[in-house]
């Protein structure tokens, strides 16, 4: 959840300090490829609170645009008053953008409002991380039972044994009802449903993990009725990519199986080959990124792509280029032997030169192409995919706790390595899942791995792909 007036902040930032628990798709999404993006880490092995003081005064003296993103409100839970004292002390001006507090949203998604006429008409925010023997700040437990019906607790899934053990002595019945949201509002999120004297055990069952909201109060049986997220269709969406898809119909889980490595070194060493290509074909967007990368390193930009035809494999390719000011001369939508077939027939001289950028061990279907027209092709292996173990373990473990509707494929070797961490045969763990590709190739490797596929778009594009599939599982 992110204001409008979050975004158009955002849209001006030079520089954003974000926690690493706001969204990725609201970096992606709206703040600028020209910003600077710092990530503080939500654990204390990063920058600590004075750090993050620190560097909101020196970014603002160095006359910048700075944006602390946080997730949630800033001035619930989020020292966000902190930060504005500092700023104080160093006369920096400032504004605060209110934000959607954990403690609205993630009870509104699992279908439990915090107040409702005849159940409760008070509600208290808490954080499960407070303890009696602060000497500020410490809760009073019995005040606050009383004082309040409904009762959210921030951080609390670590300390859950004794934080219901306080509400107990406190005088709320060990037969209340609780509900814990881990993920809220995220495609994600899970419900674990109990009372005050079970629910720390139902959470050690489910192995619920933070970021989690405990709900306490008899406001949590009406979600039995409202629950309406659940009901949901979702969508896995095996991607490298950074693109963002986002609909209204179903729920899009968007995993990476594979961590992208550049190899600066090779493609620093292409460079020094440049000049003599008449093209530079880039097969993805992650050789796009190695490129510039290495260009940059080099103290050299977009210039030295003067006079060279700029070739790119699919829009998103193609968008990547644009962030660096580049405009792609040809773009192929069908993949990398129709970049090709393109090339060819445009060309006017038919023995001519092209610098290929693409994975290690990737499809070689563009310099193939190129190489069979006669074409002198230099292909440079701009990076590495190596599987995402951990990641994919987590997508795992979310379909079998509640299934996917579909699995949208975008790579051969994604599909791979996500079979490999299935700890079952593909068959059977998809049973009754739609099952995508992006392509041909994608989806020759999945019928091998004997699936069946359920949809293939008509171009290797990540938005039809996952149309197509929404359109199946709404069907049912």
């Amino acid at each position: 959840m992110v204001t409008l007036r979050a975004v158009e902040c955002l849209a001006r930032a030079e520089v954003v300090i974000a926690d690493r628990l706001v969204a990725p798709e609201i970096l992606a999404r709206h703040v600028p490829a020209t910003a600077e993006v710092i990530t503080r880490p939500a654990r204390r092995d990063g920058l600590d609170q004075e750090e993050i003081n620190q560097l909101l005064v020196e970014r603002a003296r160095r006359g910048q645009v700075v944006v602390r993103l946080k997730g949630g409100d800033p001035f619930v839970f989020g020292r966000g008053g902190e930060e504005a004292e500092a700023l104080v002390d160093a006369g920096i001006p400032f504004l605060v953008v209110p934000g959607v507090t954990a403690a609205v949203a993630a009870p509104a998604y699992a279908g439990i409002p915090l107040t409702h006429r005849g159940v409760a008409g008070a509600v208290a925010f808490a954080t499960g991380h407070e303890t009696d023997d602060k000497s500020t700040g410490a809760i009073a437990w019995a005040e606050l039972s009383r004082s309040a019906a409904t009762l959210v607790l921030y951080m609390s899934v670590s300390r859950l044994d004794a934080v219901m053990e306080r509400l107990v002595a406190a005088g709320r019945s060990p037969t209340e009802p609780v509900a814990i949201v881990e993920r809220g509002t995220t495609p994600r999120q899970r419900v674990i449903v109990g009372t005050i004297g079970d629910i720390a055990a139902r959470a050690r069952a489910a192995d619920v993990q933070p970021p989690a909201l405990t709900i306490v109060g008899e406001v949590v049986k009406l979600r039995d009725r409202i629950a309406w997220f659940e009901r949901r269709k979702r969508i896995l969406l095996l991607t490298t990519k950074d693109e963002a898809v986002t609909r209204d119909d179903v729920d899009v889980v968007r995993v990476a199986p594979l961590q992208i490595v550049p190899r600066f070194a090779d493609v620093r060493a292409a460079l020094g080959r440049l000049e003599r290509a008449r093209t530079v074909a880039f097969a993805s967007a992650h050789a796009v990124d190695a490129f510039f990368g290495a260009l940059a390193s080099t103290d050299r930009d977009a210039r030295a792509l003067f006079g060279i035809q700029v070739a790119a494999v699919g829009s998103a390719t193609a968008a990547r280029l644009a962030d660096f000011g580049v405009r792609a001369d040809v773009v192929g939508q069908g993949g990398g032997a129709d970049l090709a077939a393109t090339l060819v027939a445009s060309a006017a001289d038919r023995q001519t030169t092209a610098l290929v950028l693409g994975a290690h061990e990737g499809r070689t279907d563009l310099a193939d192409a190129l190489t069979a027209a006669g074409w002198t092709v230099d292909a440079v292996a701009a990076y590495d995919s190596v599987a995402d173990d951990a990641a994919l373990a987590a997508a795992w473990k979310a379909h079998r706790a509640r299934a996917f509707d579909a699995v949208a494929f975008t790579s051969p070797r994604g599909a791979h390595a996500f079979f490999d961490v299935a700890g079952d045969d593909p068959p059977r763990a998809l049973a009754g899942v739609k099952v995508g590709a992006i392509g041909e190739t994608t989806r020759a490797a999945l019928v091998a791995a004997s699936l069946t596929v359920d949809a293939v778009p008509e171009h290797p594009d990540v938005a039809a792909l996952i149309t197509a599939l929404a359109a199946l599982t709404n069907l049912e």
